[in-house]
């Protein structure tokens, strides 16, 4: 039997059969059912099948509008961003900080406070205007980071990597133990 309904489903996704006008179910010697879209013999009946469901394509850049046009046809509002804000708090802004390995632990906050990162969003840390790493957690570390004034910002990017909120930059200052500097 599920050879049977394999057969008709894999006859069903082919678009030249999907096409045709008629399939007709038959059975063979051993009682096994058959489907094809010509009669192969007597006993073959034409099966009725309901319209194949068809969605139009969405052209780069529309989804949005098509959406909020489907949610406004359907009496329904589209949800709100789950975040309205993020912000770095370690390292403390305008403060210096010593990290003697260049490993530095940046962590974020998203808004409202106590907020959740969503599932398959991720935290990206810009430090210096560069994107550095990112991570799936509210705790991003970097490495190596130089000593010196660093200014860094926290994004959130959706499953598809689309910046969803940015953070303010935050200015601080790395210490590192130097040999010079006994």
């Amino acid at each position: 039997m599920r050879i049977a309904l394999s057969i008709l489903v894999l006859l069903l996704s082919i678009p030249s059969l999907a096409a045709a006008e008629r399939i007709y179910r038959s059975t063979d010697d051993q009682g096994n059912p058959l489907f094809t879209d010509q009669p192969p013999s007597n006993d073959a009946r034409p099966m009725h099948l309901a319209p194949l469901t068809t969605v139009p394509a969405v052209k780069p850049g529309q989804g949005n509008a098509q959406a909020a046009s489907a949610d406004a046809q359907a009496g329904t509002r589209p949800t709100a961003p789950p975040y309205t804000g993020v912000r770095v708090t370690y390292p403390p802004a305008g403060e210096a900080v010593r990290h003697n390995g260049g490993l530095v632990p940046f962590r974020v906050q998203l808004q409202p406070d106590g907020t959740a990162l969503k599932p398959g969003h991720k935290v990206r840390i810009v430090l210096d205007g560069d994107p550095r790493a990112s991570g799936s957690s509210l705790q991003v570390t970097v490495s190596p980071v130089n000593r010196g004034p660093h200014t860094v910002r926290a994004q959130v990017l959706d499953e598809d990597g689309q910046v969803v909120v940015e953070s303010p930059p935050v200015k601080f200052f790395l210490l590192r133990a130097s040999i010079g500097n006994n």
